[in-house]
């Protein structure tokens, strides 16, 4: 597993490489370090500002931080690069959805994410979730939740993207357990949920989230984060390799 000092020997043997900048933004990211994160992608961006993934990325840092107006704007410069592109499509609706821009998410669901990402696509299934979520439309959000056991059979997403439609649904058990199973693949997405922001409010409470973050390898993750919190906290500009 990198670390963080094997990244930034990276970076700092390939200075200015817009890809290095951009895995180790995700690995920032990866450790809920948002701030951080932010500031790798959009120097990413600066070196290559015709990619549309590191002004996604950016977006996806933003949301993160909760702040979803700067993460739309991100999003439509990735889609000035690549109208198509479906990863700034399903960040920009769920973005939508958060704020409650309904309207807005389900143009972009229907006039542009699903030809992009296809009917079972991933970002596609991310956008109906936030959207049936916002709406608090548990039927609509459980059928999703079923839907995405189907292309979990067949490869087509994760168990964690399995997990948080049950969630949102109510189905805590089900969310649980399709955790657990994605603790046991090592599924990458996982680390996404660990913050759990994007989690309801009283799924994070639940007795059985709060005995999964206990598990050995989420333990370590937690250790990791306050490692390189304390190692940026140390040397003050996310940028500097020290």
């Amino acid at each position: 597993m990198k670390t963080d000092t094997d990244l930034r020997r990276v970076l700092e043997r390939n200075p200015n490489n817009a890809d290095a900048e951009h895995v180790y933004a995700t690995f920032l990211l990866n450790l809920d370090i948002p701030e951080a994160a932010l500031a790798w992608d959009r120097r990413a961006g600066a070196v290559d500002p015709l990619a549309p993934i590191y002004r996604t990325d950016a977006g996806l840092d933003l949301h993160a931080l909760g702040r979803d107006e700067e993460a739309i704007a991100e999003f439509r410069t990735a889609l000035t690069l690549d109208p198509n592109y479906a990863f700034a499509l399903g960040g920009i609706c769920t973005s939508y959805a958060d704020t409650g821009k309904l309207n807005d998410a389900t143009q972009v669901l229907r006039g542009r994410l699903l030809a992009a990402d296809g009917e079972n696509g991933a970002n596609t299934l991310g956008c109906e979730v936030a959207i049936a979520g916002r709406k608090n439309d548990a039927r609509e959000l459980k059928w999703l939740a079923q839907l995405s056991e189907q292309l979990y059979a067949d490869g087509g997403v994760t168990a964690s993207e399995v997990a948080y439609p049950y969630a949102f649904a109510g189905d805590f058990d089900a969310a649980i357990r399709w955790f657990e199973k994605a603790y046991d693949d090592r599924d990458f997405l996982l680390l996404g949920w660990l913050p759990g922001r994007d989690l309801p409010v009283a799924f994070k409470a639940d007795p059985r989230w709060q005995a999964f973050m206990q598990r050995p390898l989420l333990k370590s993750w937690q250790a990791a984060h306050d490692r390189t919190v304390a190692k940026l906290a140390a040397h003050r500009n996310p940028l500097s390799l020290p």
